[in-house]
């Protein structure tokens, strides 16, 4: 069974471009290198300027880790409308106990991030949440 994050979108063209982005990332959660090794400046340089930012950025110096917003952890949707930290975000999809699946449209309007988790816990959905308000998406629903 699949946990999915379901939205509706209001742009093809962004929709395509956070299709990339999960994309990207997949690519790299799937190579099993221990190291993983995100080039956030190459990520960064497909959002679009608005997308980009609605996330923080930290530097390298900066932590981009608040251990007082356990996002991991919270149920679904605790942190809706919140601004995140996109290293933040790429880490936990990095983190999850799950195979990225598949970011497509479900039907007219409506798409859905998909991932299998390998067992429980396995990291949640509001890394995915975040990123799909991100790019000024709804979330209206999402399944665990």
């Amino acid at each position: 069974m699949s946990e999915f994050v379901r939205f509706r979108y209001s742009s093809e063209e962004r929709f395509a471009i956070l299709t990339v982005l999960f994309e990207a990332i997949k690519a790299v959660k799937n190579s099993q290198n221990i190291n993983f090794d995100y080039d956030l400046t190459e990520l960064r340089e497909i959002l679009p300027a608005d997308v980009s930012n609605k996330f923080d950025w930290p530097s390298d110096e900066e932590p981009y880790f608040d251990p007082s917003r356990p996002i991991a952890i919270s149920p679904p949707g605790s942190y809706f409308g919140e601004r995140w930290n996109f290293t933040a975000i790429v880490e936990l999809i990095d983190m999850g106990d799950y195979e990225l699946e598949d970011c497509k449209i479900v039907d007219g309007g409506y798409a859905e991030i998909s991932v299998s988790a390998y067992g429980y816990p396995y990291g949640g959905l509001n890394a995915f949440i975040a990123l799909v308000e991100g790019f000024g998406f709804t979330v209206v629903s999402f399944s665990e």
